[in-house]
């Protein structure tokens, strides 16, 4: 090769690096314009539009956000965004909006208010994924006792719980969190953040105590009791106080008073 050559190809190559940084450069300068014009709109926005800004955000994003994550996308201090947040929040609460800032797991997240669920459902005209009974119970048992090994869930169940614990996993509700340090080293399951959601938990703290659930089910109980007390008051009040014994084939004079029972027409 030529010093021609040699020098035509170095040349080429510190062409080609200028061609590299100058690329590079116009990208960074590219992402540090939209920093400076995002900084002088948010100058621009008062209290109520940083709150449509805030709210825009969590409308658009398919999963909740947490304050932190709000406050880098915006540029803003935490505290603001503490502050923005709870203005949100009050004013979704009003009877004229449709939806609700909700938050889970430490996170937030645009939630349609409870009382329009049925139509939310038929826009939707899908029938909602429900858990069997099996996996329910075993989805108790993990979010009470986690972190918790498969061998004492089956000592709770009673039967193997393997099939069950999968179907949990693949569906995002529990997920292994580690290892119990004794021989075979087992898989520890523990709840997820899917299940937080799914479950209106901020936390596990929420998770109604063995109290709360027993007083549940005494309130079911006497829920019962009183319907069943009331459908035998109904069904008195709707026999006649006196019947002809004549009219059913019996003689009255034959019906002893302990065993006469009244019939219902």
């Amino acid at each position: 090769m030529n010093k021609e050559s040699e020098s035509a190809l170095v040349d080429g190559e510190l062409a080609e690096n200028s061609e590299e940084k100058s690329f590079s450069s116009d990208g960074a300068s590219e992402a540090e314009l939209e920093a400076v014009q995002r900084r002088e709109i948010l100058e621009q926005l008062g209290e109520a539009e940083r709150q449509a800004l805030v709210e825009s955000l969590l409308f658009v994003s398919g999963e909740p956000l947490s304050k932190g994550k709000i406050a880098d996308v915006i540029g803003l201090e935490k505290s603001e965004v503490d502050d923005l947040v709870e203005s949100v929040k009050m004013k979704l609460s009003l009877e004229e909006s449709g939806v609700e800032l909700f938050e889970v797991g430490g996170k937030l997240q645009l939630r349609t208010k409870p009382q329009f669920a049925l139509f939310v459902k038929q826009l939707r005209a899908t029938r909602p994924k429900r858990l069997s009974q099996q996996a329910m119970e075993t989805l108790a048992i993990v979010a009470y006792r986690q972190p918790i090994v498969r061998s004492d869930v089956e000592k709770i169940r009673g039967v193997d719980a393997t099939p069950t614990l999968k179907t949990l996993i693949d569906k995002g509700f529990i997920r292994i969190v580690g290892h119990q340090e004794t021989i075979g080293q087992p898989a520890l399951y523990g709840t997820t953040q899917q299940f937080l959601e799914v479950f209106g938990l901020s936390s596990l703290s929420e998770l109604p105590t063995l109290r709360d659930l027993q007083q549940l089910e005494v309130h079911a109980d006497s829920s019962e009791e009183d319907e069943s007390e009331e459908a035998n008051e109904t069904l008195i009040q709707d026999t006649p106080e006196q019947n002809d014994a004549s009219s059913y084939g019996v003689n009255s004079d034959d019906l002893d008073s302990t065993d006469a029972q009244t019939p219902i027409s």
